[in-house]
C-alpha cells in the first residue's frame, strides 16, 4: 500500500555546515512490507533523507489525508 507523508519538523545532522534545507517535506512510501505505523514513519523519514541527501536527527511523521 502506498502512503502521503507529511514529515514536519525536521532537524537535519548538517555537520555544522550552512545549508538550506526545508523544516517539512511530503513524501511518498510504499508500505507493503510494513507491520506497523513506526516502520512507515520510519521508511519516510528515509524518504526525506534520500530526497535532500542529509540525514535526519529528529522530526514528526503523519499520514496526509
Amino acid at each position: 500500500m502506498k502512503y502521503t507523508m507529511s514529515v514536519t519538523d525536521i532537524v537535519w545532522d548538517t555537520d555544522g555546515e550552512d545549508v538550506h534545507l526545508p523544516s517539512s517535506l511530503t513524501v511518498s512510501v510504499d508500505a507493503d512490507d510494513c507491520t506497523s505505523d513506526e516502520d512507515i514513519n520510519n521508511l519516510a523519514a528515509e524518504a526525506a533523507e534520500d530526497k535532500e541527501g542529509w540525514c535526519i536527527l529528529s522530526c514528526n511523521v503523519s499520514k496526509k489525508t
